[in-house]
């Protein structure tokens, strides 16, 4: 997936603007040539850092405005490392694990 560049655009920035260090710019570098979610996200926080609009980073990404209002807020409190997935929590047991079938 390529990212199309376009001019910096004019006028407020959205909220939570996204300004990078150098560091965390070649860090998103990195994560943006992988081919996994995560590479998406580093590709949207680029073009966040460019000044671009969530309507315009979400269509270069392919995602809703939506989807970049909430990587934006996540990625301005976490930085780089809320990037990536969190670990899902398991399913409630159906069963005790005490129990088994024929014991009373």
């Amino acid at each position: 997936m390529s990212i199309v560049r376009k001019r910096r655009p004019s006028g407020p920035p959205p909220a939570g603007v996204v300004q990078l260090t150098e560091d965390e710019r070649v860090r998103l570098r990195g994560l943006s040539a992988q081919r996994f979610r995560v590479a998406i996200r580093a590709r949207a926080v680029l073009l966040m850092a460019e000044g671009f609009p969530n309507a315009e980073v979400g269509r270069q990404v392919g995602k809703a405005p939506v989807w970049v209002q909430r990587w934006r807020k996540r990625f301005v409190k976490f930085r780089v490392d809320g990037l990536v997935d969190q670990p899902k929590g398991h399913p409630p047991r159906r069963f005790s694990p005490l129990a088994t079938p024929g014991s009373a």
